[in-house]
């Protein structure tokens, strides 16, 4: 194909004048061509950073999830945040009891063993049943039976300032408390304080304390009231005080209506946002458009046969046969309007008959087909087309 783009009379038609052309239009010398950022090209430019700021998101959020910790977990005895209850378990070591952070309980008997309910299986609560005292938080059903006292969990309510309104010790100093949440169904002997969201049962040396909601225990509500004097006095029984907690992310309780994002801390927002400004003006720096094209002169002169010979490489590579012939078809056609003296919009037809009569005898449905036929299926059906094109040329201009 190359062969037969770089010679004959074909070689001056409309592919000189392609994409490739340098030269500046002719109503416009020496305007320069304005160049326009796509969306394509700016997605281009901003992938990088972009990619590197989500796989950092994910980093984080792998982390976070591998680690166990976001800031202010709940009932967290770590966790400075305000769901979490560092403050209680500092109280609790100044008054020399030691506070251990544990996966699963020790099976010590001499302890005090705390389990959040709603973030640990039942399993754990028949793990902890030897302990001298077992401090149960919002339990479900299954692991209230495994203590076996015969406490079920009854409805739910959101945790508000109670009166204990028994006689229970510890409730009696305390007073007035954040409670509610669970409460609880107890057996006959059972001490109920808080609206029933308080239930202890003691027995065979031992002691069980059912608390509806933990709230009071936290960070944020400790020094209010008597939420203090409460978790201390349920907490200090013993010399050691297993914290059971999970490895895994924990959940806030349904009655919170809180997720994820209520767990982390307020600044993560803001630097969400600013990731994305810093990106979109990162974006804008590396897209932006750096000014109109400068047309200057080829530092050496090219042939038009090597253009030619460079645009059929092209074609050829890319297998263009349909369009190397519609190239060839109307450079033929052009020039047989200018030699045949016809208006530059002739119509086909008029450009078919005219062609006709000038030929050796050939039909016009034949000079349709060589100028307005359909693309050739092969390479050397191209190479046939273009000598047939060069002959029809031949034959117009000799008569």
């Amino acid at each position: 194909m190359t062969d037969l783009l770089d010679t004959g009379p074909l070689d001056t038609g409309p592919l000189d004048t392609g994409p490739l052309d340098a030269r500046p239009p002719d109503d416009a010398p020496g305007e320069s061509a304005r160049v326009s950022i796509t969306p394509g090209e700016v997605w281009r430019k901003a992938r990088v950073p972009l990619v590197i700021g989500v796989l950092l998101l994910l980093a984080a959020l792998a982390h976070t999830v591998a680690t166990g910790r976001i800031d202010a977990n709940y009932l967290d005895p770590s966790s400075e945040g305000p769901p979490g209850s560092r403050a209680v378990a500092e109280l609790l070591r100044d008054r020399g009891i030691d506070v251990r952070e544990v996966r699963r309980p020790s099976g010590a008997r001499d302890v005090t063993v705390v389990v959040p309910g709603p973030l640990l299986p039942a399993d754990v609560v028949t793990e902890a049943r030897d302990a001298a005292d077992l401090v149960l938080i919002a339990p479900d059903e299954e692991q209230a039976l495994e203590t076996g006292t015969g406490v079920t969990p009854g409805d739910e309510r959101d945790a508000s300032l109670l009166q204990p309104r028994c006689t229970h010790p510890d409730a009696v100093a305390a007073g007035e408390a954040l409670v509610g949440g669970m409460r609880f169904r107890a057996p006959d002997g059972a001490v109920e304080c808080y609206a029933r969201s308080f239930v202890e049962v003691t027995g065979d040396g031992r002691r069980v304390t059912f608390l509806g909601d933990a709230e009071f225990m936290t960070n944020d509500a400790l020094d209010e009231d008597g939420n203090a004097a409460l978790a201390l006095r349920l907490l200090s029984r013993h010399p050691v005080v297993e914290w059971v907690y999970p490895a895994g992310i924990p959940t806030l309780p349904e009655s919170e209506g809180e997720s994820i994002e209520d767990l982390m801390p307020p600044w993560v927002g803001l630097v969400v946002a600013q990731a994305f400004v810093v990106a979109l003006l990162v974006a804008f720096w590396r897209g932006r458009r750096l000014g109109p094209v400068v047309v200057e002169p080829l530092p050496v002169v090219v042939r038009a046969a090597e253009t030619v010979e460079g645009r059929a490489r092209l074609y050829h590579s890319a297998r263009a046969r349909g369009r190397a012939a519609e190239a060839l078809r109307a450079g033929l056609r052009d020039r047989l309007v200018r030699t045949l003296g016809l208006a530059p919009d002739a119509s086909r037809e008029t450009l078919v008959a005219a062609v006709a009569l000038r030929t050796r005898g050939r039909a016009a449905a034949d000079v349709d087909a060589l100028l307005y036929g359909p693309p050739p299926a092969d390479d050397p059906t191209l190479v046939r087309l273009a000598d047939e094109l060069d002959s029809l040329y031949s034959e117009v201009r000799s008569l």
